[in-house]
């Protein structure tokens, strides 16, 4: 029996269990896993206001829901036998939509790694009298995917200018910054990413993927992260680059379109400055990249958003590479 199979079985047996639990005056059950052993305490929901959670002071503990057929007997074995913590999460979820099949109440795992609250509820019919609504209603979307029929994840710029993400908008309160490469989700996996400057599209990442604005997310085909993806990038002329070259000492650059004969301005820590023509290169072996437009923006004392980029393909030490080209007001 393939895993999802064995999850189902298992789910049914230890379900039947609510009906040995006194729910009067209960509108649904939280369930707080018992880990490994595939358990779970049911707490009586008095109501569905938010913040959703456990309070010992407004909430009954009810019971267990347990059983000991041979399906959940069997996947105890295998967890007990070292597997991973995703078919762990993916139990107790499943035991919570099958329990809310069975007593037409809400159901929901405390603390799911896999799924927040409110998107738990939302989708065993949410609270009564509620619409739906757009995640990203209000939010200056920088770029987007829908992973299903209630989940969103986005990226987006945020009202003080900071680029946040999540995996799935309006239902988690869990926020992120955005890295070249960063994991928003799980079952299915969810990454997002900053392209770097020259960057349009992102190779090395299976999935759904999307790119706009500077940035990338994507709905992978794995269920759990075993390891960061070697991910590379692809230029406006559609070749492949790394975004990290690799060099021996800080390099001497200089564009070829500029003017020839540069000048040395500024040397030590790590950072040599050439001159010549109106052109001034800072080569730097520390730090993060420095997009165009952000060097343009602090110049002119504008956001960077306001500032036209455009990409462009060139090499670095003879590899392929990708640049940004930024321009506004003459700088």
């Amino acid at each position: 029996m393939d895993e999802d199979a064995l999850i189902e079985a298992a789910v049914a047996e230890v379900a039947a269990s609510v009906t040995a639990l006194d729910r009067r005056g209960c509108v649904g059950l939280m369930l707080y896993p018992d880990g490994e052993s595939l358990s779970a305490v049911a707490w009586g929901l008095p109501d569905l206001e938010p913040p959703l959670g456990i309070n010992g002071d407004t909430m009954d503990e009810l019971g267990m829901l347990d059983g000991d057929g041979e399906a959940i007997r069997v996947l105890r074995a295998r967890v007990a036998d070292g597997a991973e913590w995703e078919p762990v999460e993916r139990f107790y979820l499943a035991l919570a939509r099958r329990t809310h099949e069975l007593i037409e109440q809400p159901v929901l795992v405390y603390e799911s790694m896999l799924m927040p609250l409110e998107e738990q509820l939302a989708r065993q019919g949410g609270r009564p009298g509620d619409t739906p609504a757009d995640p990203l209603a209000g939010l200056d979307v920088l770029v987007s995917v829908r992973i299903d029929e209630y989940r969103v994840a986005a990226v987006w710029r945020g009202a003080e200018g900071a680029v946040e993400a999540c995996g799935s908008v309006g239902y988690s309160d869990e926020v992120w910054s955005v890295a070249l490469c960063t994991d928003l989700a799980a079952d299915p996996v969810v990454l997002a990413g900053r392209l770097p400057p020259g960057a349009v599209g992102v190779v090395g990442v299976d999935g759904e993927l999307v790119a706009a604005n500077g940035y990338w997310i994507c709905k992978t085909t794995l269920r759990t992260l075993r390891q960061e993806p070697e991910i590379a990038y692809r230029d406006i002329d559609g070749d492949v680059f790394q975004h990290v070259v690799p060099y021996d000492g800080v390099p001497r650059l200089w564009p070829t379109q500029a003017r020839s004969g540069p000048r040395l301005t500024q040397w030590g820590g790590g950072t040599l400055v050439f001159e010549a023509g109106g052109w001034r290169v800072v080569i730097t072996d520390w730090g993060p990249f420095a997009p165009a437009a952000g060097e343009v923006a602090h110049e002119l004392g504008v956001d960077e958003a306001t500032v036209a980029v455009r990409p462009i393909a060139g090499t670095v030490l003879g590899h392929r590479h990708g640049f940004e080209l930024a321009a506004q007001d003459r700088v």
